[in-house]
């Protein structure tokens, strides 16, 4: 009986700790200014610059591959709110209604080809990456600085 009520006391916790993490629709995703431990250039040593490259490589790898930017709820915790406006912005410009432009991710050409991939991404100066992929068979490229709060990583700009 005792073992029993450890797990339905587990259980609940379990529970009341997902429903404490999932938040409101109404609130808005985390920004750089919200948090204290925003990790910029200049406070990272080599090694530490060296380990958050490859973070953001798999991050970006990640997002891409899995089209990752094609989800509201993961644009919304992962990007910039100028970013956001911009895709708004870009979406309600072609179609003269609300949404969001992905495609400001990929490239602004529609293809015919089946590749679909990240090829590569190379850190630059002050938090930019380029990656460079295939988009529906056409190759594109972009830069993005991100930078990480806490352990959210975010996307502040595009080109």
């Amino acid at each position: 009986m005792k073992t029993r009520s450890k797990i339905i006391m587990g259980m609940m916790t379990l529970s009341f700790l997902m429903a404490g993490c999932q938040g409101s629709k109404n609130e808005s995703a985390p920004t750089a200014a919200d948090s204290v431990a925003v990790e910029r250039p200049d406070t990272l040593t080599a090694e530490e610059k060296a380990a958050f490259d490859k973070d953001v490589k798999e991050f970006l790898i990640d997002m891409y591959n899995r089209q990752l930017f094609q989800e509201d709820t993961f644009l919304n915790i992962h990007c910039s709110e100028a970013i956001i406006q911009k895709m708004k912005d870009e979406y309600a410009k072609k179609y003269k209604a609300d949404g969001l432009a992905y495609w400001i991710f990929r490239s602004d050409k529609d293809g015919d080809g089946d590749v679909y991939s990240l090829v590569s991404v190379r850190p630059e100066d002050d938090f930019w990456y380029k990656y460079t992929f295939y988009d529906n068979g056409i190759a594109g490229a972009h830069r993005v600085k991100v930078i990480k709060t806490d352990t959210i990583f975010h996307i502040e700009e595009i080109e």
